[in-house]
């Protein structure tokens, strides 16, 4: 049975570097920041989805921020491992939109100003989790430059085929092929990943549009809701505007389909439980222009298979990292940028994945190369991981 998902680096150091790593909680409810920027002048990572970073740098200075938070400044040397940072206040009156569509169409307006709608590369790191039933059953990490015809899609440009160039450089793969019910779950390919970050659109007519103003900021959390009771599925997320150039900063949205009763009650059946897409932009001081610096899509997958009782549950998280922005370096296509990106094929250098920092593995992640390692099994695993 195959599943398909339907869209919706230690180096040797020089005396005078800096090296740190550390975990970074929220200050209100301790639990752990993902997507924190960590960064100088020089330098810039950040934070796993447990909060952990690692951090090399000649500059002494260091910054930690993520939209919604207080920025925190201090120097390496006075760093400590553990870091609180203070979510940003909201204004005490929150404003309930009656036209949505003047909030979307600034920043429509403002597109032309606010991002590089001409071809450029960038370099990135992707990672790619699957989950079964609560267990991690697949990980792919991928690094390399990427050509893009545009930052973001606005001004009558049109999403083609051919708008994406990816050189992979460098990646690590472990992970069942099939599972114990022969499933096969297919993972997008990268112009599948790379468009759906790119393609920001929400806050039509049909939805309820509350704008929150942090206070002492110039950025604004507006949240949306879909108010469209004919189809019942259900869309919701938040955009945080900087209110001084209409520039997106951070979007999200999470839609949870809807499916009719008799469809669970059928011998065996596939529904999308909940899609999710969170994008981070980020100005690049050099030029003035924004570019996406983190994105994170998630979906749940519900099956249910003849003749078994239980409903598995799959589980997929697609990270995409932009660690340089705005480049003219020529990009060549070495993969096919159609394919299921777990079939891609390319040799594991140790050296490389031994020095990279720019998203650190978690515990559970190391924890299932470990065991996929030194699993004696028969389950078919697809690993180019060599010691």
């Amino acid at each position: 049975m195959r599943l398909v998902y339907i869209a919706l680096f230690v180096s040797s150091l020089s005396f005078s570097q800096h090296q740190k790593k550390g975990i970074i909680y929220d200050k209100e409810n301790n639990e752990p920041l993902e997507f924190v920027s960590v960064y100088n002048r020089l330098n810039h990572t950040t934070t796993n989805k447990d909060g952990k970073y690692g951090f090399t740098s000649a500059t002494d200075s260091i910054y930690f921020h993520k939209v919604g938070y207080d920025k925190f400044a201090t120097i390496i040397s006075n760093l400590r491992d553990t870091i609180f940072l203070n979510r940003s206040i909201f204004q005490l009156d929150e404003v309930v939109v009656s036209n949505a569509k003047t909030i979307y169409q600034k920043i429509k307006d403002s597109i032309a100003s606010n991002y590089v709608l001409k071809p450029h590369s960038e370099s990135f790191f992707l990672r790619a989790i699957l989950k079964r039933n609560g267990a991690i059953i697949r990980l792919q990490d991928m690094q390399g430059n990427l050509h893009r015809k545009t930052s973001i899609y606005g001004g009558g440009l049109t999403l083609m085929d051919n708008d994406f160039s990816v050189a992979v450089k460098n990646m690590r793969q472990i992970g069942l092929t099939k599972d114990e019910n022969n499933i096969y779950f297919e993972f997008p390919s990268l112009f599948n990943i790379l468009s759906e970050f790119v393609r920001i659109n929400a806050m039509g007519p049909d939805f309820e549009v509350i704008e929150k103003p942090y206070k002492n900021s110039t950025s604004t959390k507006v949240e949306f809701t879909s108010l469209n009771s004919d189809t019942k599925t259900k869309s919701y997320g938040h955009y945080i505007i900087n209110t001084n150039d209409n520039a997106i900063l951070s979007f999200n949205s999470i839609v949870k389909p809807f499916y009719p009763e008799e469809l669970f009650k059928t011998p065996k059946y596939s529904a999308i439980a909940q899609q999710d897409i969170t994008v981070f932009f980020k100005e690049d001081p050099a030029i003035k222009r924004y570019y996406m610096s983190l994105a994170k899509r998630t979906a749940v997958l519900n099956v249910k298979l003849k003749d078994d009782p239980i409903v598995h549950k799959f589980e997929m998280e697609i990270v995409l990292y932009t660690k340089e922005s705005f480049s003219n370096e020529d990009v060549k296509s070495n993969v096919n940028e159609q394919k299921d990106i777990f079939k891609i094929n390319m040799k594991y250098d140790k050296d490389f994945w031994k020095e990279q920092n720019q998203l650190l593995l978690t515990d559970e992640m190391e924890a299932f190369i470990k065991k996929m390692t030194q699993d004696d099994t028969k389950r078919k695993v697809k690993n180019n991981i060599k010691d």
